[in-house]
């Protein structure tokens, strides 16, 4: 799906592999995802030269679909239409 289909989109499904499977609004999605970067260790490469967590959610948002936070431990989000 490309960057305008995805910005488009008002909902999400977001996959944690302890809470399983959600649909979010785009606004709960970043909420949601603010809150998984200010829990990493280490910052990805792509995000550090953003200062906010904010920032680095919605840089996230729009560009990826998956973030680590380690080996084998991963969410992930992906644009839906109903």
């Amino acid at each position: 799906m490309s960057n305008s289909s995805i910005k488009q989109s008002n909902h999400y499904l977001v996959l944690e592999p302890t809470s399983g499977k959600r649909i979010l609004s785009a606004e709960e999605t970043l909420i949601w995802l603010s809150y998984q970067v200010s829990l990493l260790s280490q910052l990805p490469n792509s995000i550090k030269r953003l200062t906010s967590s904010q920032d680095q959610a919605q840089w996230l948002f729009e560009t990826c679909g998956e973030l680590e936070f380690f080996p084998g431990r991963k969410v992930q989000w992906f644009a839906i239409r109903f």
